[in-house]
């Protein structure tokens, strides 16, 4: 009878099944302990790091508020009902301040330019995307405003 040595697969090797059920033993053991176990800790820190982010985009939902935190739901139902026209005008105030939030941040060599398109095709934007997402924010409805619509200024010009 011959033995016949087997080579595992990266794959397994990989997972640490191997390892586990105790086929690899002695120096190979030694081998491929290492990185099965920086692969494990390294999916435990994945997972760590999902849930922080999820925290974390939680905490910055909480951190909006008034028109902003919004559903644009209420907005497009709101301006279809034509409930009243002073509505849009508070959106797009709400936006207006909080773009300018953005501008003031120090790390961005760039601004928002607001004076960039005229304020009823700003409010065209945000009733167009809001009508597309109802279940995003009023708040994303303005990111998406400013990132795809209004020019780039830089802060300090050359």
């Amino acid at each position: 009878m011959t033995i016949t040595p087997i080579t595992p697969s990266p794959l397994l090797l990989g997972s640490g099944l191997l390892l586990d059920r105790g086929l690899i033993a002695g120096s190979e053991a030694n081998k491929v302990a290492l990185p099965v176990n920086l692969l494990r800790g390294l999916m435990v820190l994945v997972a760590i790091g999902f849930q922080c982010f999820l925290v974390n985009a939680q905490d910055q939902q909480q951190a909006v508020s008034g028109i902003g935190a919004q559903r644009c739901a209420i907005l497009t139902a709101r301006v279809t009902a034509g409930t009243n026209p002073n509505d849009t005008a508070a959106v797009l105030t709400w936006i207006e301040g909080f773009i300018s939030g953005l501008n003031m941040n120090a790390e961005n060599d760039f601004y928002y330019d607001l004076t960039s398109i005229p304020s009823e095709q700003q409010t065209a934007q945000i009733l167009a995307y809001c009508r597309n997402r109802p279940s995003e924010s009023v708040m994303n409805a303005g990111l998406h405003l400013a990132q795809n619509f209004l020019a780039k200024k830089p802060t300090h010009p050359r």
